[in-house]
């Protein structure tokens, strides 16, 4: 397929949005060589921040690339999602905001005792994993993209470690209990 510059661009940051999402997943995981190197406050910064930069990739990419169809779909979910939970653990979560602003410090402690628990705050944020899925899917639905077999071999490995991970990571978490 013969595509524009600017296409090849917007894929290009479709690709580097998708490792971040991927890198924040791992961090999520707080593995313990990493926290000896940089620190727990440094991989939340980490996290925080490559997720917002993953998302506003996220959103330039489909400026960039017109699609349709299920990819155009699946795309558009996951940014949605994205779009969503980032604004909710902006709120709930980071504490960002609610440390310079009173009233908002106010409406989310509020929201935090009558409707959002803390636990489901944590859940919330996990969504981020589905629209994770949805991005890997989306990516598996672009035929021509997927053929390119370096970058599938790639594609596939990167989305296997982390969530082999992930899954580790919460297989220890459930055992410790």
């Amino acid at each position: 397929m013969n595509e524009s510059s600017a296409s090849i661009l917007g894929f290009q940051i479709g690709t580097i949005a998708y490792v971040w999402m991927l890198f924040v997943i791992f961090v999520s995981t707080k593995p313990k060589w990493l926290d000896r190197i940089i620190g727990l406050p440094s991989m939340y910064f980490v996290h925080g921040l490559l997720g917002i930069g993953a998302i506003i990739l996220a959103y330039v990419h489909t400026l960039m690339n017109l699609s349709s169809g299920l990819i155009k779909l699946t795309g558009d979910y996951a940014l949605w999602i994205l779009i969503g939970t980032a604004a909710y653990s902006i709120l709930f979560l980071s504490g960002w905001i609610t440390d310079r602003v009173h009233w908002v410090k106010l409406i989310v402690r509020f929201l935090e005792l009558h409707i959002f628990k803390h636990e489901t705050s944590f859940w919330i944020h996990r969504l981020n994993l589905i629209a994770t899925i949805f991005v890997f899917i989306h990516v598996l639905l672009i035929s021509y993209i997927m053929q390119i077999n370096s970058f599938a071999i790639i594609f596939y490995l990167y989305s296997f470690i982390t969530f082999f991970e992930l899954f580790m990571f919460s297989c220890i978490k459930i055992l410790a209990f």
